[in-house]
């Protein structure tokens, strides 16, 4: 039986407020019809003069961005190009590197490659990226390493590699090795040989970081005896893009005239291949293989025509700027800064002035609305309140008494018999729990006689040596702690989508997957049990500290195909679970007295819960009064083990029980009864508490003594409840 639908119609107090709008609504419209024109036009001439602005600060900051890659190259051109020794070479490229560094973080590095095939570099750590120290063998207080390639006494190349602070001197010993590098084969040393004019390297990667870049080089003198290199990784480049943006939706990207990406400001967006014939090689995408529709129609509109500043892509309005670039010493290789932002973004200060007029029209609107509010709300609220609380009941809802009065009698006399029927049902639902009718409810369950057969998750649990607890406990005492607990314990359950059958007792018996269903019944039920034992365990250290007894609980827990529905008579019901399952998940709780243990669960169970808890195979047994042998294991808990309150800490210890027990255990399986009596006194030595492990000593002890007595087929068999 499900609720009934809610009644549709229009209620009293919008109804009122609707009529109040659509008056002012009509005289506002002629309002905001004639200023919207004017103050648009006004709002695009504003707009234009900003991204004339954005614009010329653009050009100065990629000049000034530029500005230190030219000026290390021609610093190190004026200290190399005079005569040195080979002795002070790397103490002087230090000295006259690490200022440089210093300044401009997105300089990558300085080098000097020789016609004989010596290299000389300084390159910097100051980015802050920790993968960038590793190849240099860099320690944490290295801010620079200094990489010297030489020719040994043997014809091999050597590489030598110091790191050094930022003051220059060494952090720690430098290490050597052999290497292959030469820099008359890397991508930056041949063109820089052809042309005293300073060269632009297409992306490459680097042959020690392994991070794409590029190279800005140039040969020191007119003799080619020698070339020096700057890096500016595209990380670096791309980054300073996106510190140009004029809005958060401003799009920018470096390319060449025919639409070549050099970089792009969206991190995301993927502007190179590599080749196929050299993984150290990429190729660049243009703007429309890289799928960069805005910038693409940039492009195309500006060559077009060149005084054209907006146009429309995918439906929305962008204003953009075709800036030229000087990359290298001139600007014959038509790089170009493309840089477009929405108008919606950019225009926002400006449409202020027009939107204000809006905002006074609809002020306007919104105080009339909150008047009719106002007095529609005092005719009506009495009978919504009544309404809320008539929708409460239906749902069992009986929490909060509310207080209402009103002139009309009729009302008075209504909310008189609400709160009569609300203490009604609130002294029936102690007896009937109110969770379960409303689970019953929301499942469209009626109220009839005769069930349905559901695979679902059955659990028992009740306390471990309750009757000796009640014989030497306090009644009254013990009846309250007891509710406590019982309390407690059905929270967790509930919590974990699980349903309380009944109560025996100190025993609980909960099912899940009805009557609403849960596909994640094996899991939700290992979470509610190891819930409800994190929850005793904060009780029983209350109860401890006032002198109280406290509880171990034990749980089983069974996946079946059982019948699932209303039993009794016509007058009274019981909703609940029946079958053969049942009775062996109520099995299983029993075992645990048998093994030591506190939760039980058939391998339907841990095969459908999931990996996140751990578990130990206990054995493959056959119950009393069951008919067919299963496998059981014990939920020690989660992988994430997670208190009451508190962080998610690595269940450590669960873990290493687990993997400790399983050799024992499988030499038990196979039958190798010495090695499992070792593997358990061993075992035991550790866990000398473990009340399986003392079970299994036992038997495989006997079956020492008699092995033409052992089970057939690993099956235990048990007599006792």
């Amino acid at each position: 039986m499900s609720a009934s639908p809610k009644a549709r119609g229009i209620r009293f107090n919008i109804s009122l407020t609707a009529f109040a709008l659509l008056i002012v609504a009509s005289a506002s419209g002629l309002i905001v019809g004639f200023n919207y024109y004017q103050v648009t036009r006004f709002a695009r001439i504003e707009t234009e003069e900003r991204m004339d602005d954005a614009t010329a600060r653009i050009s100065q900051q990629v000049e000034q961005f530029m500005e230190p890659v030219f000026q290390g190259l021609v610093r190190l051109i004026l200290e190399f190009s005079r005569p040195h020794s080979e002795r002070d070479i790397a103490a002087r490229f230090a000295r006259v590197s690490i200022p440089i560094l210093n300044r401009y973080n997105h300089v990558r590095s300085l080098y000097l490659g020789n016609p004989d095939g010596d290299f000389t570099q300084i390159v910097s750590f100051l980015d802050g990226n920790p993968d960038n120290k590793p190849p240099y063998k860099a320690g944490e207080n290295a801010d620079y390493a200094l990489v010297k390639i030489r020719k040994g006494a043997d014809g091999e190349r050597i590489r030598i590699t110091q790191a050094l602070a930022e003051t220059g001197s060494p952090t720690q010993a430098p290490w050597t090795e052999e290497t292959e590098f030469d820099p008359r084969t890397r991508p930056w040393y041949g063109p820089a040989t052809q042309s005293p004019d300073i060269q632009r390297s297409a992306p490459y990667v680097f042959a020690i970081s392994r991070e794409p870049g590029i190279t800005f080089s140039r040969t020191l003198a007119d003799d080619r005896s020698g070339v020096v290199g700057l890096d500016v990784d595209l990380k670096t480049i791309r980054s300073f893009l996106d510190s140009l943006k004029i809005t958060r939706g401003t799009q920018l990207a470096l390319t060449t005239s025919s639409g070549v990406i050099l970089s792009h400001s969206d991190p995301s967006r993927k502007t190179m291949r590599p080749n196929h014939d050299n993984s150290e090689t990429f190729s660049l995408m243009t703007l429309r293989e890289a799928n960069d529709e805005v910038l693409d129609a940039v492009l195309a509109a500006s060559d077009r025509d060149p005084a054209i500043t907006e146009l429309r892509v995918n439906g929305q309005d962008y204003l953009f700027r075709n800036i030229p670039i000087m990359l290298g010493n001139d600007t014959s290789s038509g790089e170009r800064l493309l840089v477009a932002v929405p108008w919606e973004e950019i225009a926002a200060a400006a449409t202020e002035a027009r939107n204000r007029t809006v905002y006074v029209a609809l002020a306007i609107c919104a105080l009339v609305m909150l008047l009719a509010l106002y007095v529609a709300r005092q005719l009506a609220k009495p009978i919504e309140v009544l309404t809320q609380e008539t929708e409460k009941i239906s749902r069992l809802d009986l929490k909060d008494d509310v207080e209402l009065t009103s002139k009309i009698s009729e009302i008075q006399e209504l909310m008189t018999a609400t709160r009569s029927m609300k203490s009604a049902l609130g002294v029936f639902s102690k007896f009937v729990p109110a969770t379960l009718v409303r689970q019953l409810l929301q499942s469209g369950t009626g109220g009839d006689l005769g069930g349905e057969r559901r695979d679902m998750v059955m659990m028992f649990c009740d306390i471990k040596d309750f009757t000796k607890i009640a014989e030497a406990s306090e009644s009254e005492r013990l009846m309250r702690q007891l509710s406590d607990y019982l309390e407690s314990q059905s929270g967790a359950i509930l919590d974990h989508s699980g349903t309380i059958d009944k109560y025996i007792g100190d025993s609980i018996m909960a099912f899940w997957n009805a009557p609403i269903a849960d596909p994640q019944m094996e899991r939700n039920a290992c979470l509610a049990i190891l819930e409800a034992q994190s929850r005793l365990a904060e009780q029983n250290r209350a109860w401890e500290a006032q002198g109280k007894p406290v509880f171990t609980t034990r749980y089983g827990l069974h996946k079946g195909n059982v019948i699932v529905g209303n039993v009794g008579s016509t007058e009274r019901l019981n909703y609940t679970v029946m079958g053969s399952e049942v009775n062996l998940a109520s099995r299983l709780e029993g075992l645990n007295k048998m093994f030591g243990t506190e939760i039980l669960a058939t391998s339907d169970v841990k095969e459908a819960a999931g990996s996140d808890f751990i578990w130990r195979p206990v054995g493959r047994v056959a119950p009393k009064g069951v008919s067919r042998p299963v496998d059981i294991y014990e939920l020690l808990g989660r992988e994430t083990g997670r208190a009451v309150s508190g962080p998610a800490t690595a269940n450590t210890a669960a873990n290493d029980l687990a993997r400790s027990w399983q050799i024992p255990f499988d030499h038990f399986r196979d039958r190798n009864w010495p090695e499992a009596e070792k593997a358990l006194k061993h075992f035991l030595e550790a866990w000398p508490d473990d009340g399986v492990a003392k079970h299994y000593l036992e038997r495989a002890a006997f079956f020492v003594a008699n092995p033409d007595k052992a089970d057939e087929g690993g099956v235990e068999s048990f007599d006792v409840k």
